[in-house]
C-alpha cells in the first residue's frame, strides 16, 4: 500500500473519531455555560448527552 492511501485511511478514521467525540461532548453548550457563569462541569454535560436528555 502506498503512503497516500495510508494517509487517506488515517485521515478518514481520524475524522470519524473526532465526529464521535464531538457528538458526546457538547462544546458549544459548555462554552455558553461558562459565559453565563452557570456552574456545570463538562462531565455533567457529557453524561446528560449519554442519558439522551434534551439540553434545552
Amino acid at each position: 500500500m502506498d503512503q497516500v492511501g495510508l494517509y487517506a485511511i488515517i485521515l478518514i478514521v481520524g475524522i470519524i473519531f473526532l465526529w464521535i467525540i464531538l457528538y458526546f461532548v457538547p462544546l458549544n453548550l459548555w462554552f455558553q455555560c461558562i459565559l453565563t457563569q452557570v456552574r456545570i462541569s463538562l462531565l455533567q454535560l457529557i453524561l446528560s448527552r449519554y442519558a439522551l436528555l434534551n439540553p434545552a
